[in-house]
């Protein structure tokens, strides 16, 4: 069955891709129709062609410059992830020893990665792209050594490169799009292909880091990752400029600015609070998909096909960008309107609603699915799965519009300190609860976001009365 449900996806997935690629892109219509108008009686038609083409080619260079190093970098991190658990059980720690890694790792997310954003508007968002490779390279060589102390301090590097890789790229990202003068509605192309390029790269990354590991031992997917990161390193040495938030700033001057930023701007409050409890209940289902399908089964002592439930999953989350892509195209094509800034919001913004809807009745349905049969709870994880898929290109063109760019990584950063923290509680206290109730729990933080997202749309961002924003 679960082999169907992957063919299934698959094949909805490569359609809706196909038929994509024949439509003409609905940016470039909009923005032919910006330039026509701004341009009535200075170039004809022609003209206005010609510069949309030449743009749209220099935008479409520099996206695949960008995407190929995002791409081997999230690969760095999806080899490693099938067999951390793995291998320090295979080194003889408790459960309790390697929650306690896993804890230290968050923590350190949660803590030291908050400074790492603030030093990445101040110091180069390049130069920190680069500290990520060199980070999670040392983070990969502890993985040789069998001793907790050594181990921790991988898990502690680890941890910092994880913020890196949320933040710094995105942020490298949206400033060039923008410094380069190409449009805003362009955003949300480069994300959902990048969310689509993420679960195929998940996908290969599952199946190699099995592959290696079967002949070399748990630790050879991290060697595999160490050589990944090496050749991030280099394309971004070569290929990226450097830019920067706010240049020759205190990093606490940084830290301070980006909290009274998310404190006196209401939609920035609103959202923070949406992508924290969004991605704090994504966790959670990281953590709890395994016992819960197990415990789901009409016997539950039968081993899962982990291997092929994982792919299923991530062709869900190719399939949710996927979706993204085309239902924000039909959205900005219906709407003859030349704001297209405006309208790209307000369709994301509906998209949102829609998928945070959609989350809370998937967990729901998740939390009773020992009550159901167990094809129930694999469904309502994979409708999940697709909610992911299209909440990550979203999040991503919200955070590109409403984010300041001078404080951007550093914001980012913040936003990942309370989703960090119920990480770590959840961890630190998840097995004094049932899978039901942590099932239900997220279903409430998706709540709260949905909540969070209907205050945001309400929302009105305070003026900068202070004049640090221009300073």
């Amino acid at each position: 069955m679960d082999l169907v449900y992957l063919l299934t996806f698959l094949t909805l997935c490569l359609t809706l891709t196909a038929l994509q690629v024949d439509k003409s892109s609905a940016a470039l219509s909009i923005q032919k129709l910006i330039i026509r108008k701004e341009q009535r009686n200075v170039v004809d038609e022609s003209g206005a062609d010609d510069q949309i083409k030449t743009q749209r080619l220099g935008f479409c260079s520099f996206q695949r410059t960008y995407l190929s190093v995002y791409f081997l970098a999230v690969a760095a991190d999806w080899l490693q992830g099938p067999m951390v658990y793995a291998l320090y059980d295979a080194y003889g720690f408790s459960k309790h020893e390697i929650a306690a890694l896993f804890i230290a790792g968050f923590g350190s997310s949660m803590v030291l990665g908050t400074y790492a954003g603030a030093l990445a508007d101040n110091f180069g968002r390049k130069r920190l792209a680069l500290v990520y490779c060199a980070f999670y390279t040392v983070s990969c060589l502890t993985k040789h050594f069998p001793h907790f102390g050594v181990l921790l301090v991988g898990r502690l590097l680890g941890g910092m490169a994880t913020s890196l890789l949320f933040s710094v790229f995105e942020a490298w990202y949206v400033n060039e799009h923008e410094s380069r003068g190409f449009p805003a509605e362009w955003l949300s192309e480069s994300f959902s292909r990048a969310s689509f390029g993420n679960g195929l790269v998940a996908i290969l990354c599952g199946q190699l880091a099995g592959l290696v590991a079967g002949p070399f031992g748990f630790v050879a997917p991290f060697d595999v990752a160490i050589g990944v990161l090496v050749l991030v390193a280099v394309l971004i040495h070569h290929n990226w400029t450097e830019n920067y938030g706010m240049r020759g700033e205190h990093v606490s001057r940084g830290l301070q600015r980006a909290l009274r930023h998310t404190l006196r701007d209401s939609k920035m409050r609103w959202l923070g609070i949406l992508q924290s409890c969004f991605e704090a209940a994504m966790y959670i289902f990281v953590f709890l998909w395994t016992p819960a399908l197990q415990g789901a089964q009409e016997n539950p002592t039968n081993p899962i096909p982990h291997g092929m439930i994982f792919s299923t999953f991530m062709v869900a989350l190719m399939l949710g960008s996927v979706l993204f892509d085309r239902i924000l195209r039909r959205i900005t094509r219906e709407e003859k309107d030349a704001s297209a800034v405006k309208t790209m919001n307000n369709a994301v913004l509906w998209l949102m609603q829609i998928l945070l809807a959609i989350s809370i009745c998937s967990f729901v349905v998740a939390a009773v699915g020992d009550r159901l049969h167990w094809s129930a709870a694999y469904l309502a994880m994979i409708g999940f799965e697709v909610t992911c898929g299209l909440y990550f290109p979203a999040m991503g063109c919200l955070r590109g519009i409403l984010i300041p760019e001078e404080c951007r990584a550093a914001v980012m950063n913040l936003f990942r300190v309370p989703m960090n923290l119920l990480v770590v509680l959840i961890l630190a206290y998840v097995d004094r609860f049932t899978n039901r109730s942590v099932f239900f729990a997220a279903a409430g933080l998706n709540a709260i976001a949905l909540l969070a997202l209907v205050r945001l749309k309400a929302a009105k961002p305070e003026p900068d009365t202070t004049g640090e924003a221009h300073a």
